[in-house]
């Protein structure tokens, strides 16, 4: 799994999208937020963390802040 710690969650929805891979998205308080512009969030942690093999099919867990 790559690490998408402090990179947009642009980046990881790509990610999921080209290898298969569901996400869901939540803000600290454990929110879903409206991430309607998806460069303006970014990711402060993620479940499984980096370097965790993965397979498609798989979900990502991802934390975001807003980063305006």
């Amino acid at each position: 799994m790559p690490d998408f710690n402090d990179k947009p969650l642009y980046d990881a929805i790509i990610f999921a999208r080209d290898n298969d891979v569901s996400y869901t998205v939540k803000d600290r308080k454990g929110h879903t937020p409206e991430t309607k512009n998806t460069r303006e969030w970014k990711v402060v942690s993620q479940t499984p963390s980096a370097g965790t093999p993965f397979e498609p099919r798989h979900k990502i867990e991802l934390t975001v802040e807003n980063s305006k």
